[in-house]
């Protein structure tokens, strides 16, 4: 029979020796001692192999399983370590971007801190009186007491939170550019409302200097120490009446100025004059009593020499009667009287 048509050998043909017939079945085997021996130290050996196989493969693995341990944890710590300093560095980056926005908001609290003590603070003094239309005033007073946002701060652990308030910063910058924009409107109306209340008042003095420098040129007409001042206050009042309903606030200023000035020196001339003219007066009043005194003091001297030539003429009778009488008691008796003078 060819040897892969031979059969399998059965259990227990590993203990036959060489040269030792096969049990036949049903019949009983007889083991020699010396091959039970034979086999087991045999068996020994081979366990021994086995054995020293078997330690020297569990110690490569262990080692190729520690250092495979080793590298997936190192790397497992590389790829944290990468991970944590991306993520600081995005953190960092979120941080720049925030403070950014910080300092961007606080330049433009700083501008709306600074015209809200400045300029709207001047025009928060302005009253309902000082401005036609009282509702400015109003308005103005309630945007300066609209409560101002906290700004964010910058110290949040995590870029969402970090974002969180890059975003929160930017919508408290457009609130306050926003509100100063309010502000400055607020302002700008009630001013407007201030100069056309100044226009009409402007108006109404300009309009009353007019018919005051009217009544001092006519009063001074003829009565001045300058003619030169009466033509000028005569050629203001002309332009003044040219302009004093215009809305130009500087225009009706100085037109007033000039024309108060120019019937003031109006004025002051026809006082001099007036002055002048009673002093002249006084003095030829005066005069005229010195005259009429002169006159009266002559006619009195002229009276007086009346009466003293009266007296010496009565005087002179009284004594032609005298010497008259006395010739008429000398005579001798019987002769003839005297003639009488």
């Amino acid at each position: 029979m060819p040897p892969d048509q031979q059969s399998a050998p059965l259990p227990g043909d590993e203990f036959s020796t060489p040269g030792t017939p096969a049990a036949v079945a049903g019949e009983t085997e007889i083991i020699n001692p010396d091959d039970v021996r034979a086999m087991a130290t045999r068996q020994t050996r081979n366990n021994h192999k086995n054995n020293e196989a078997f330690d020297g493969n569990y110690f490569k693995w262990i080692i190729i399983g520690t250092l495979s341990f080793l590298a997936v944890v190192g790397i497992a710590f590389g790829i944290a370590a990468i991970v944590h300093s991306n993520a600081e560095q995005h953190l960092e980056t979120a941080r720049q971007t925030c403070t950014s926005q910080l300092e961007k908001a606080k330049k433009q609290q700083q501008k709306y801190s600074e015209y809200l003590s400045g300029d709207a603070a001047q025009a928060a003094v302005l009253t309902d009186h000082d401005v036609q239309d009282a509702q400015t005033v109003t308005n103005l007073s309630k945007l300066m007491k609209v409560e101002e946002p906290t700004l964010a701060s910058c110290n949040a652990t995590s870029i969402d939170a970090m974002e969180k308030r890059t975003d929160d910063l930017s919508t408290q910058t457009k609130w306050y550019e926003t509100q100063l924009k309010r502000l400055q409107d607020g302002v700008q109306q009630v001013k407007a409302s201030n100069e056309s209340m100044l226009v009409v008042d402007a108006q109404d003095a300009l309009t009353q200097s007019v018919q005051k420098a009217r009544t001092t040129l006519a009063l001074a007409q003829g009565h001045v120490t300058d003619q030169n001042l009466w033509n000028k206050l005569e050629q203001l009042i002309m332009q003044a009446d040219a302009v004093k309903n215009d809305d130009d606030l500087a225009q009706l200023t100085a037109m007033k100025t000039d024309l108060d000035e120019a019937e003031s020196a109006v004025s002051s001339s026809r006082d001099e004059k007036l002055l002048q003219e009673e002093q002249e007066a006084q003095r030829r009043a005066q005069q005229e009593v010195q005259q009429k005194e002169e006159q009266a003091r002559k006619q009195e001297e002229a009276r007086k020499k009346q009466e003293e030539a009266k007296k010496d003429e009565a005087n002179k009778q009284r004594e032609h009667q005298s010497a008259y009488h006395d010739c008429v008691q000398d005579a001798p008796s019987g002769e003839p009287g005297l003639i009488r003078a």
